[in-house]
């Protein structure tokens, strides 16, 4: 069962993520790495939505906060059905600064947890694009734990077109 109680670390702003992300002990639970994931997940997502519609500045400072959250070997497969390395993904995520309205919004919904395996942690979400229009995702996440930092990184991520 996921620990659903995540009290005050909710509200904490993207650029404290990385504080939240390291993690004091070896072992995890199930749920504490499930639980680490989600907020990585929201965070991310705040990240990406404040980017897109120019809501923060656009420096590399700034965004590391993408960069540095994906792991070398990171993939992505877009509704689309292409694949995009670490490299190609941060290149087009830069240069999608505002592009969205000031209104674009970013809602993560229905967080599944699916499997914890060694260092590896798979879930699914929803997420949900508002703004100039609305779109969904059904997103698939695969987390590697890194054994030098104890950080989290996003290192396989599947996304699908929800219809409308």
């Amino acid at each position: 069962m996921i620990n659903k109680g995540y009290g005050d670390q909710r509200k904490l702003w993207w650029m404290k993520n990385d504080e939240k992300m390291n993690i004091e002990n070896d072992m995890l639970s199930d749920d504490k790495f499930a639980d680490l994931c989600r907020l990585e997940i929201e965070a991310l997502h705040r990240f990406i939505e404040a980017w897109m519609n120019a809501s923060i500045e656009k420096t590399e400072t700034i965004f590391e906060r993408f960069s540095n959250a994906l792991d070398n070997d990171f993939i992505i497969i877009d509704p689309y059905g292409n694949s995009k390395t670490k490299n190609e993904i941060i290149k087009s995520f830069w240069e999608a600064y505002g592009i969205h309205p000031k209104s674009f919004r970013i809602k993560i919904k229905n967080f599944h947890p699916r499997i914890a395996l060694n260092n590896y942690f798979m879930a699914t979400y929803e997420e949900w694009q508002s703004g100039a229009e609305e779109s969904g995702r059904l997103s698939t996440i695969v987390f590697k734990m890194s054994t030098l930092n104890n950080k989290i990184s996003w290192y396989h991520l599947h996304e699908t077109t929800i219809r409308l």
